[in-house]
């Protein structure tokens, strides 16, 4: 499988940066405000979800790719065994 890098945090949603931000100033360490995260990079607007689209189709692609792809499909083993309540794909067929 190849290596695929990723920077940055997809699964944050709307609101994870901002508590982090809020929590770091209120701890007295002087965070730099997030550059484009909050309208007019003021952090009393409400920030806005740009990523969250980008970030589903990434995990979507990393997971067809990741597993999906290199997972053997054999539909006659399907058919055989398709009223089998709990048939395991997984197991090797006997000849």
């Amino acid at each position: 499988m190849r290596e695929i890098y990723l920077f940055g945090h997809l699964e944050y949603d709307r609101k994870t940066l901002a508590w982090e931000y809020e929590r770091d100033k209120e701890e007295g360490l002087k965070p730099n405000l997030p550059q484009n995260y909050f309208p007019e990079n003021d952090d009393k607007n409400k920030p806005k979800s740009t990523w969250a689209s980008a970030a589903s189709l990434f995990f979507s692609n990393w997971l067809n790719y990741a597993f999906y792809q290199g997972t053997p499909y054999l539909g006659e083993r399907l058919s055989q065994h398709l009223n089998e309540e709990n048939y395991d794909f997984n197991q090797k067929e006997q000849k």
